[in-house]
């Protein structure tokens, strides 16, 4: 009797899968799904919404890897969402995040073009692990003044949101709640069982897994995940190799400082010896011990 060979499915928080399912034009009703779910609209909300970084993941986009992890949304008034997938979201990952939301709102008109023009740009993050610990699901930030929350600069125009993908914040309040929810779980998913089970009777989340499946299957995506595992492998390796490195010389750091702090302490009991004071006073002053100032007495009469 056969075995039956386990399907592996990769994870939609990966970066090729997240771009497949999400950023990829064939794809676009799923990518409506997600947003109407994001900001809890009606079904058809973001009906003729345009991928504006679309490239077909074939063997050959994805071997040179000539495509962007990012997810460019253009809605048909112009507005422009930027979907972006972080598996560790830390200073680093926020400053790139601010740095990529300017960038796209500076960048939509063109010299002596009047700002009214100007439209809303919003950058949503979804993060699997989070380094700034964070219960919520989501959180929304925009600039405002310092001392006072409700003082804001065009929150309509420019927002960052960041989505807790493994929170475990239960928001279940109507069905569009309910389906952000369940596809938060699905991006957090490691296993095909956990995949499966977060899927079950919703049918556009079930069409979202089953094109996992396939594009999982493709000999090239196997490849990219191979590499992406060798290359995690050999980065860990370095890091932990320069923390090593790292705990080493601090050692060394705290040896020599410790020595030399040694050495200027018995400095100063030398002084203080030549200079008349009591035992029991540089004792007190120098927290030198009784049988070290014995040592150095010794020492100094020697010389």
């Amino acid at each position: 009797m056969k075995t039956k060979i386990k399907q592996k499915v990769y994870p939609l928080h990966g970066d090729l899968m997240f771009k497949y399912i999400f950023g990829y034009q064939k794809n676009v009703d799923f990518t409506e799904f997600l947003l109407e779910t994001i900001f809890d609209y009606n079904c058809g909300t973001f009906k003729n919404i345009k991928i504006k970084n679309s490239v077909k993941l074939d063997r050959k986009t994805v071997n040179d890897k000539k495509f962007e992890t990012d997810v460019l949304v253009e809605l048909p008034t112009g507005e422009i969402i930027n979907l972006e997938m972080y598996t560790k979201y830390d200073r680093n990952a926020s400053i790139k995040s601010v740095m990529y939301v300017t960038s796209i709102f500076s960048s939509q008109l063109k010299v002596a073009e009047d700002y009214s023009l100007t439209k809303q740009v919003i950058q949503i993050n979804f993060v699997k692990d989070n380094k700034y610990k964070n219960e919520k699901m989501i959180k929304k930030y925009t600039l405002m003044e310092q001392n006072s929350l409700a003082d804001k600069i065009i929150p309509e125009l420019f927002q960052i949101y960041v989505i807790n993908v493994a929170s475990e914040e239960k928001i279940l309040y109507n069905k569009r709640e309910k389906d952000f929810y369940l596809l938060m779980k699905l991006i957090n998913a490691r296993t095909l069982e956990e995949m499966e089970e977060v899927v079950k009777g919703n049918e556009i989340m079930e069409k979202i897994l089953e094109e996992m499946k396939n594009f999982s299957e493709e000999e090239y995506v196997q490849d990219y995940h191979a590499q992406e595992v060798l290359i995690r492998s050999q980065h860990n390796s370095e890091m932990k190799e320069l923390e090593q490195n790292y705990k080493a010389q601090e050692v060394l750091i705290r040896s020599q400082h410790n020595s030399e702090m040694k050495e200027s302490k018995e400095e100063v009991v030398r002084k203080m010896l030549l200079k008349g004071f009591e035992d029991s006073d540089i004792i007190d002053v120098t927290n030198i011990s009784a049988k070290d100032l014995e040592r150095i007495k010794l020492n100094m009469k020697e010389a």
